[in-house]
C-alpha cells in the first residue's frame, strides 16, 4: 500500500464508531486509471470482478467505504456505465460511500459514537477533490471536521491541476503548475505552519506537497487524531458474514453495521 497510515486512520475512526472492518483483499484497481486512457474493455474487466466480489457484501447492506475519491466514486457512478443494466452493480453502486461521508450520514442522525477531544483542533484549511465535488460535495468532509472539533476553512479553489496523471507528464507539467497557481497554491501559502493542510485525494496532496513544498494530510489522519483518548464504543453486534465472501485492501474498507445498517 502506498499510504498505510490513512487506511489505518480510517480503520481507527469505524471502529471508534462501532463497526467490524473487513478488508477485502481479492479486489483489483478500481479502473480509473484506465478509464482515464481510454482503455474502457480494459476497465470494463476490473468493474466486473470488483462488482463480483463486492455485491455479496452490498447485498447484505454492509457499506463499502473509501478513503480515495477517485476510487470509490467510480464504483458508484462509471461502473453503472461499464456495466450497463447489471443489477449487481446497482446494488455495489448503492452501498459505496466515501469515508467521511458514510460517517457524516451517522452524525446527522446522532448516531455516530464517537467521542472527541474537548480542546479545539489547530486550525485546518481543507481542499476537496474535484470528483468528490462533482458527484458528493464538500458538505460532508466539513461537517465532520467541525463536528470533531476543528476549525476548518475550505480552500475555494477548483481543481489542483494534477487532475489524475495529466500533471506528471512532462508535456503538461507546466499548465499543471498554473492550474495549482491560480488558486490553490497561493491559499495554501497563506496559511501558517500550525494549519494542518486536509486534502482528500492522492493527487491532489501530492501537487500541494511538490509545488508549495507543505505538508499534508488526508482527512481520515485529521479525524482520528481528534478521537478523545480512552475512547470506548459500543459494538454494532455484525453478523458473521458468508463462507463464499472473504476478507479486499487499500483505499476501500468494508464497514458492517447490522444493527441499523447504512443510514
Amino acid at each position: 500500500y502506498n499510504y498505510p497510515r490513512i487506511g489505518m486512520a480510517a480503520v481507527k475512526l469505524l471502529e471508534a464508531a462501532g463497526f467490524e472492518v473487513i478488508v477485502e483483499e481479492r479486489r483489483a484497481c478500481c479502473g480509473r486509471p484506465m478509464i482515464s486512457k481510454g482503455l474502457v474493455g480494459e476497465a470494463r474487466k476490473v468493474a466486473r470482478r470488483n462488482v463480483g466480489l463486492l455485491a455479496p457484501y452490498a447485498k447484505r447492506e454492509i457499506p463499502i467505504v473509501g478513503t480515495e475519491p477517485s476510487c470509490i466514486l467510480t464504483l458508484r457512478d462509471e461502473y453503472l456505465d461499464l456495466l450497463p443494466g447489471n443489477e449487481d452493480a446497482k446494488v455495489v453502486a448503492s452501498q459505496s460511500f466515501m469515508l467521511d461521508e458514510f460517517l457524516a450520514k451517522l452524525q446527522a442522525i446522532d448516531d455516530l459514537g464517537i467521542a472527541w477531544k474537548a480542546e479545539p483542533g489547530a486550525p485546518v484549511l481543507f481542499h476537496g477533490h474535484c470528483h468528490q465535488k462533482a458527484l458528493i460535495g464538500m458538505g460532508p468532509s466539513l461537517a465532520m471536521l467541525k463536528g470533531a472539533g476543528c476549525q476548518v476553512t475550505e480552500s475555494g479553489a477548483g481543481c489542483c491541476g494534477m487532475a489524475g496523471s495529466f500533471g506528471y507528464e512532462a508535456e503538461h507539467y507546466e499548465i499543471s503548475r498554473q492550474i495549482g497557481e491560480d488558486r490553490l497554491f497561493p491559499a495554501v501559502n497563506a496559511t501558517d505552519d500550525q494549519t494542518i493542510i486536509a486534502v482528500a485525494g492522492v493527487s491532489c496532496r501530492q501537487q500541494i506537497e511538490h509545488f508549495t513544498g507543505r505538508s499534508t494530510r488526508h482527512i481520515a489522519e485529521v479525524l482520528a487524531n481528534r478521537i478523545k483518548p480512552g475512547h470506548s464504543y459500543v459494538s454494532r453486534a455484525p453478523e458473521p458474514v458468508p463462507d463464499a465472501v472473504a476478507p479486499t485492501a487499500e483505499s476501500t474498507a468494508h464497514a458492517r453495521n447490522v444493527a441499523d445498517g447504512p443510514a
